[in-house]
């Protein structure tokens, strides 16, 4: 099956329904980007990719990089069992056993998190103290807001003494608005 880039060139894809890139036309070929048989991106100008049995990237690698990584060359190896080709420092990403991604480790030690509900739809990121959430209108994210608290907040004690729920701040939310029968955004509105 053939496809089009955004550079309107033509892309090739494999027919097994994977939807992989196969080959990109020898016209617009890129020198920078290395692809293995499967069509994962194995490379590129700056990083090294790194991925489990499962083809989820657990490791994106820089290839030069003058700082330090909160994870090292031997963190990498005896953990992710992966052999590092370039500086070791890079960005670790966690994937839960149905494939959703639930964590991303930065090279300078930050932590971003994601949460979903059981129909596999993101409903929370939590990154430096500010958790993003969405509620959805079947496929498509309808609100979205954030807020300086841990998601998830569920119970605490209040003044009493009592245990009681936490009621989440909704300040500044966004509805998305989509065209009619599609999933393609045509507007939002921010309180």
């Amino acid at each position: 099956m053939e496809g089009r880039t955004l550079r309107n060139s033509p892309v090739d894809y494999f027919s097994d329904g994977a939807s992989r890139r196969a080959r990109e036309n020898e016209s617009a070929k890129q020198d920078d980007r290395v692809y293995d048989t499967g069509g994962k991106l194995m490379s590129d100008k700056h990083h090294y990719y790194y991925y489990d049995s499962k083809g989820n990237l657990i490791y994106k690698e820089y290839k030069k990089a003058d700082l330090l990584g909160a994870l090292d060359k031997y963190y990498v190896r005896e953990h992710l069992k992966a052999k590092p080709k370039g500086s070791g420092i890079g960005y670790m990403y966690k994937w839960s056993v149905s494939g959703q991604l639930t964590t991303v480790f930065s090279s300078s030690g930050l932590e971003t998190y994601y949460y979903y509900d059981p129909l596999g739809r993101r409903i929370a990121k939590t990154h430096k103290g500010v958790t993003t959430r969405w509620v959805w209108d079947g496929n498509v994210p309808l609100h979205e807001w954030q807020h300086q608290h841990a998601y998830p907040r569920l119970m605490q004690v209040n003044d009493t003494g009592k245990l009681c729920k936490v009621t989440e701040p909704t300040d500044s939310i966004t509805t998305w608005l989509y065209e009619v029968n599609s999933f393609v955004p045509c507007g939002k509105i921010k309180d």
